[in-house]
């Protein structure tokens, strides 16, 4: 409970759990930005205290209108997004380097060095990869 997410474009129209809160941001207000927000420390203990329930803690639409949101300035949103964007790509690419790198290990053990560093340079030097 309380874990925020942003519906990006990839999965927009897909179906989700009726246990799901949904609810749009202003059009000044930058998704991925309010989203790192939303799952900090901070926000936590503070839907934590909105939480209704006793067997299973949930919020709904009522507490939800409880919840405080900051006006973050455009152009420091924009900075922030950049970042964010910044970081999918740089996980994208951490996730394919790893799996490239598993894959020369096995061709190391199963054919021989040479090919795994050749199949390293092939799969490493293209940048547009990831």
């Amino acid at each position: 409970m309380g874990i925020f997410g942003e519906i990006r474009k990839e999965v927009s129209g897909s179906v989700y759990s009726d246990n799901v809160l949904n609810f749009k941001l202003p059009d000044s207000y930058i998704p991925s930005v309010y989203t790192l927000l939303f799952n900090s420390k901070y926000y936590f203990e503070f839907i934590d205290r909105l939480a209704r329930g006793s067997v299973q803690q949930r919020l709904n639409q009522e507490t939800l209108k409880e919840l405080s949101i900051p006006i973050i300035d455009y152009k420091k949103q924009q900075q922030i997004a950049k970042l964010i964007e910044e970081s999918f790509a740089l996980k994208k690419q951490s996730e394919h380097l790893l799996e490239v790198a598993k894959r020369a290990v096995e061709i190391a053990i199963e054919e021989s060095e040479a090919i795994a560093l050749a199949y390293l340079h092939t799969h490493t030097a293209n940048d547009d990869v990831y």
